[in-house]
C-alpha cells in the first residue's frame, strides 16, 4: 500500500462515520507504510497477516490525522491483507465494540503485542477465492 492509499481509506473513513478530517504530518502515513517493507526486507518476515499488523500497528501509532487513525488502521489491515489474496472474517457480535477495534486499540496503546494479536486473529483469516 502506499501512503496515496492510505489518505484515500482516511477520507473515506471520516466521510462515512464522522470525525475532524485533516493530516498531521504525511511523514508519519510515510513511516507507517514503509514499516512492513521494512521488516520483510531486514528480518525477512514474509507472514502476510504480521506484515498487515505492522502496518495496522505504525499507522495507529504514528497518529497522522487529526481523528480516525484506528479505523484508519483497521482498514488499512483489511486492504492490505486483501491486497495480498486474504480476507479476515471476524465475529462482529458487538457493533459498538468490533472484536477487531478492540483488538486494535489494545495494540496502539501496548496492551497487546503483535504476536498476541496475531494470535487472536489468525483463525480468522482466509485465502480469498
Amino acid at each position: 500500500m502506499t501512503a496515496a492509499d492510505i489518505l484515500v481509506v482516511h477520507n473515506d473513513q471520516i466521510a462515512r462515520y464522522g470525525g475532524l478530517a485533516g493530516l498531521k504530518d504525511q511523514g508519519l502515513i510515510e513511516s507507517a507504510v514503509a514499516a512492513p517493507r521494512h521488516v520483510a526486507h531486514y528480518e525477512g518476515e514474509s507472514d502476510v497477516l504480521m506484515l498487515g499488523l505492522i502496518l495496522c500497528r505504525a499507522l495507529a501509532r504514528n497518529h497522522p490525522f487529526m481523528d480516525g487513525n484506528k479505523r484508519t488502521a483497521a482498514v488499512a489491515l483489511l486492504m492490505f491483507l486483501e491486497l495480498n489474496g486474504y480476507e479476515l472474517i471476524m465475529p462482529d457480535h458487538d457493533v459498538d465494540a468490533p472484536m477487531l477495534g478492540q483488538l486494535i486499540e489494545l495494540l496502539t496503546i501496548g496492551s497487546l503485542s503483535l504476536p498476541n494479536v496475531y494470535a487472536s486473529i489468525v483463525g480468522y483469516l482466509h485465502p480469498l477465492d
